[in-house]
């Protein structure tokens, strides 16, 4: 239960910061509050690393090593406390790594999924945050224009490969990962 747990907080974390560093590179206002929420709940892992990472004009690549931290720190706590052996011969490193890519793949599906469903339910079309969304999810959208589908069904498509690519390629790679550890 308590893995669970922490893969859920890891995963929420790591979209959060997607979700930011989307929001921000898309030129959402600093004062937006959908923007402050997350820069509040991500600020205290992303402000030291950007130290490490500053940001390059509109991409703040602080966020997205914030996410990957926390998604590998998670990933190989979790290893390490079920099964510490696997860490002498360097396969608990290797295996930590592919869970943490896939864990990242999760957050950014996630961060998209949250963007597009955001793009098809809004209601306003001239405010700071539709302007962001159209930027965000437009260039996603635009591989699938030829269905000629109205606005607010545009991010059906998108939305449906995300939500394929959550329930069934992700649980099928992480279980052959784990298959792989068994052996």
């Amino acid at each position: 239960m308590w893995v669970r747990a922490v893969l859920l907080a890891a995963c929420l974390f790591a979209t959060l910061c997607w979700i930011r560093f989307l929001l921000q590179a898309a030129k959402l206002p600093h004062s937006h509050p959908l923007l402050r929420l997350c820069r509040r709940a991500t600020d205290f892992l992303v402000e030291p690393l950007r130290r490490v990472v500053p940001p390059l004009n509109r991409w703040d690549g602080a966020c997205l090593l914030a996410a990957a931290a926390v998604d590998y720190a998670a990933c190989t706590a979790l290893l390490w406390l079920n099964n510490e052996t696997l860490f002498s011969g360097g396969k608990g490193f290797a295996a930590a790594w592919l869970f943490a890519v896939l864990a990242f793949s999760e957050a950014v599906a996630y961060a998209l999924l949250c963007c597009l469903l955001l793009y098809a339910l809004r209601q306003t079309e001239n405010d700071a945050l539709a302007d962001s969304l159209n930027r965000i999810c437009r260039p996603i959208c635009r591989p699938f224009s030829g269905l000629h589908l109205p606005r607010k069904l545009s991010a059906l498509p998108p939305s449906v490969l995300l939500w394929l690519w959550l329930t069934q390629a992700l649980p099928a790679l992480t279980g052959r990962l784990n298959l792989w550890l068994i052996w």
